[in-house]
């Protein structure tokens, strides 16, 4: 395979720092979405082509996502749908953007209850097979993640109908992510904010994993350690595990501990794809 700096991607995993905490003994969040492995068939309903044209990330629109329960129930849920990403919100980059859907109290009791705002990898563009392929390839990325570590972001597959403002509908596979706010409940941690962090804050063992698994997938843009817009750091977001002796953290964070963090790095869309020439 033959790897190109422009492609459609972007994947995220985890590192612990200083500590491990054994996976077994792992708090577990209640999260049914993320339970199974099959794939969903949901219908997602927004004013897609003004959102594609705008593609301003402040902007929320009213929407609905459908699905049928267990029992084959349809159940139908009130969303705000606003479109996301940074590289893949140019326009130049997709023609349909990723999006987030963000939930209210009608969830609850349903397969979405315990999602406030949860993210969905879309199709970058809908008229080429290629770009299935890229999306199939990032959901595998993730779950092979998942084989090697609890400590990583889960993902659910999807089969996805966007039922635009006029025209027929669209169905194109695509898939959820478990939040950030999701992750460190279900692992016992919180987020990190800093501008930058020393290597030796990092779980050795768990940097050396995540670093594997990027070099596997070829993937090199990224940063343990410095980069990024407004926080550490470069397709990363950093987690501490969560310390009730407040001064055994000061005695972690003066020894450069940091508290304990845990790294989520971004796989994002350069250097994983094939040749991509227009993404």
């Amino acid at each position: 395979m033959k790897l190109k700096p422009s492609a459609a991607c972007c994947l995220i995993v985890a590192v612990l720092a200083a500590r491990d905490l054994p996976a077994e003994n792992l708090p577990r969040a209640e999260d049914d979405l993320f339970a199974g492995n099959d794939v969903l068939d949901v219908t997602v309903t927004a004013p897609f082509m003004r959102m594609s044209k705008e593609r301003d990330k402040q902007s929320e629109f009213p929407g609905t996502l459908v699905y049928q329960d267990d029992s084959g129930e349809e159940i139908t849920l009130a969303t705000v749908v606003q479109v996301r990403g940074n590289n893949r919100l140019r326009r130049d980059v997709c023609r349909f953007p990723p999006i987030r859907l963000i939930f209210g109290d009608d969830a609850e009791n349903t397969l979405f209850q315990n999602q406030r705002k949860l993210k969905v990898v879309t199709q970058c563009n809908h008229h080429s097979n290629d770009f299935k392929n890229y999306l199939l390839k990032e959901y595998l990325a993730y779950r092979f993640f998942n084989e090697i570590t609890d400590r990583s972001y889960r993902v659910r597959l999807a089969n996805i109908t966007y039922q635009r403002e006029k025209g027929k509908p669209i169905t194109r596979f695509g898939f959820f992510i478990e939040s950030k706010r999701n992750l460190a409940a279900r692992l016992g941690t919180k987020r990190l904010s800093t501008k930058e962090i020393s290597r030796t804050a990092l779980d050795q063992g768990h940097l050396n994993q995540v670093s594997l698994f990027q070099l596997m997938i070829g993937n090199v843009d990224w940063a343990a350690t410095q980069g990024g817009n407004d926080e550490c750091c470069h397709n990363t977001k950093l987690f501490e595990q969560k310390v009730d002796d407040e001064e055994e953290l000061q005695r972690g964070r003066k020894a450069h501990l940091k508290g304990m963090p845990l790294k989520k790095a971004d796989f994002d869309t350069y250097g994983y794809s094939e040749d991509c020439e227009r993404c």
